[in-house]
């Protein structure tokens, strides 16, 4: 059976408009008829639109730039997780993504660098992927 479509989405508008039913038969209830009226009213409006840009950057970066990259993440992973080897595999996750830095500002702290000096000093390809990001970002906004 065919699922009835109840809101239209608008992309200029980031919300979505309910279709108005079909009238209901009065109850005979002015209370009733009163609901139907308001119910028929309602929009459902986006609070929060998610909006997303996507490109295959690797076409655009050097001969490498997502092996590398690839690379000392894995390495630093298997490092991180020598010193929680009993953790269940999932908090071993949120507890390695919690480490890393991720404020601009903190991966100009020496103190923060040092957490991961191979990606936040010592990588070309982080650093080029930081401008990348940024670049992106300014264009988005």
């Amino acid at each position: 059976p065919e699922i009835p479509v109840t809101a239209v989405p608008s992309l200029t508008e980031g919300s979505c408009s309910l279709k108005r039913p079909p009238a209901e038969p009065s109850l005979g209830e002015p209370l009733a008829d009163e609901v139907a009226k308001v119910v028929r009213g309602f929009q459902l409006r986006s609070i929060f639109p998610t909006r997303v840009l996507s490109t295959n950057i690797v076409k655009g970066m050097p001969d490498g730039f997502v092996e590398r990259l690839s690379a000392l993440c894995i390495s630093k992973y298997e490092e991180f997780s020598t010193k929680f080897l009993d953790m269940d595999p999932n908090d071993l996750n949120d507890k390695f993504f919690s480490h890393q830095v991720t404020d601009e500002r903190a991966l100009q702290q020496k103190n923060m660098q040092k957490r991961w000096p191979e990606m936040y000093t010592d990588s070309k390809d982080f650093k080029l992927l930081i401008k990348l990001m940024k670049q992106a970002l300014r264009g988005f906004v």
